[in-house]
């Protein structure tokens, strides 16, 4: 018995696509890997950490109150914790700016809140006046705040709150 040192036509088509099954089996796992990777990949972002908002405080008369204090609060929406915070006082003319503040960070798509919204609260007072709150889900231009007279009131804005959520007035004895 003599072997043919030919290969048969059908061994030779097997080979072929066993050979065409491998390729196709690593480049598909080639390009898993590259999604994978890819995904993981820091990339700059940024978010608006504070505002660029003006502040127009007023009586209920409509007069400007100059000399209140404004403070701004800004806090990641999942956690609510405050961040960073700003105090600006009113001008003559009652208005108070707090400039744009970024914050730039690499965002990995796979982490779960790794793109989370920043939200900000505001309060502000003044001795004579109640303090007066707010809160903003959304960058705005300009607020505006009206504070009521009241001659007892002892009322004042919280110097360090822990969560955005909690900025509320506090009573300062003596004050």
């Amino acid at each position: 018995m003599s072997r043919s040192l030919r290969p048969r036509p059908e061994a030779a088509a097997t080979d072929v696509r066993r050979r065409d099954g491998w390729r196709r089996a690593i480049r598909g796992a080639a390009g898993v890997l590259l999604a994978a990777s890819a995904g993981c990949l820091p990339i700059p972002h940024s978010h608006v950490k504070q505002p660029a908002v003006v502040f127009r405080v007023g009586d209920p008369a409509g007069r400007p109150v100059s000399g209140a204090t404004v403070h701004l609060y800004s806090g990641v929406r999942v956690s609510n914790r405050v961040l960073h915070r700003e105090t600006g006082a009113t001008d003559s003319m009652g208005l108070a700016a707090f400039p744009l503040r970024r914050e730039r960070h690499p965002v990995l798509f796979l982490m779960p809140d790794a793109d989370a919204p920043w939200h900000w609260a505001w309060c502000v007072d003044r001795p004579g006046f109640r303090a007066a709150l707010g809160t903003m889900g959304a960058p705005r231009p300009e607020v505006s705040v009206t504070l009521v007279p009241a001659a007892d009131s002892r009322e004042r804005c919280p110097e360090r709150p822990e969560h955005v959520g909690d900025v509320k007035a506090v009573e300062q004895p003596g004050a």
